[in-house]
């Protein structure tokens, strides 16, 4: 008997459903909170680093997630890894250089 429902997740749940949540292994061991979805890698921060795990992998156990079975956490930092990066580089403001001061009143 189960003291908590599990629900798979589906193309139906929304973003809002998946991050903000607390991720647990198999063996009730939290792992992190999710932070971003990126396609179907669901990306969570773990400490300093960031992992990615598909969501074929991931259950709504009630306000927590859950990562079923066993995952491989070289891949997944190498997921969280590409992601942070891939995102760093998105926020980045674009920055353009002008001839001379741009405050100066031009003749």
């Amino acid at each position: 008997m189960e003291l908590f429902s599990k629900k798979k997740i589906t193309e139906g749940d929304k973003i809002e459903e998946l991050i903000c949540r607390f991720v647990y292994d198999s063996n009730g061991r939290k792992i992190g909170e999710s932070i971003a979805l990126e396609e179907d890698i669901l990306i969570i921060k773990q400490g300093r680093d960031f992992l990615g795990i598909p969501l074929k992998h991931i259950e709504i156990q009630e306000k927590n997630l859950l990562v079923k079975g066993l995952f491989d956490k070289d891949k997944a930092l190498e997921l969280g890894e590409n992601w942070r990066r891939e995102n760093e580089r998105r926020e980045k403001p674009s920055v353009s250089i002008q001839d001379g001061d741009s405050n100066k009143e031009r003749p």
